[in-house]
Parts: structure tokens; sequence; C-alpha cells
């Protein structure tokens, strides 16, 4: 490594290790091994359509009907993570 008097060579090093400690959450998500993340509770409704497949159209229209389970909080329509994974026929631990 070249050090460089600013210490850029530090911030090189991180960003390489942060990019390795990705590849390997990665790596272990392709081998369906768990990995230890802090996961959201809840998305609006932009957020749920994209992580479950369907359009944003699609989405608001499966809350608007009650098929997927959603709570106002203020002014944002949030989806609970039990509610998509109950919408794919999932339990929690099986996605």
């Amino acid at each position: 490594m070249v050090t460089v008097a600013d210490g850029s060579d530090q911030r090189i090093a991180d960003a390489l290790a942060g990019i390795a400690a990705h590849l390997e959450h990665l790596a272990q998500a392709l081998r369906g091994q768990a990995v230890t993340r802090s996961e959201r509770l809840s998305y609006r409704v932009p957020a749920a359509a994209k992580l479950v497949g369907v359009s944003e159209r699609t989405m608001a229209e499966l809350v608007r009907t009650g098929r997927v389970r959603s709570t106002l909080v203020g002014t944002a329509r949030l989806i609970p993570r039990s509610a998509l994974l109950e919408l794919l026929g999932a339990e929690d631990g099986d996605d």
C-alpha cells in the first residue's frame, strides 16, 4: 500500500474492509445462512411493493382492500413486515 501524507491510505483500507464485509454478507445470503442484521419492522407502500415484487398500485390496492394489514402513523401508511410475510405465505423466520 502506498502511504500518503494526508491519511488517505487509511480511508482506502477502511473502504476495502467495508467492501469485504459486504461481500461476506452477500455470500452468506446466497448460501442460505442467517445473516444477523437489523431489519425494518414496517415499510411504506412503495418500499413494500418493491420488496414483494409488485407495482405500487397493486400494493396500494392490497392495502385498500384489507388484503395486506397496515396502520396509519401520522400521515404515513405503514405496512408491518409480518403482513408482507403473511401475504407471501411465509413465517417470519422462513424468508
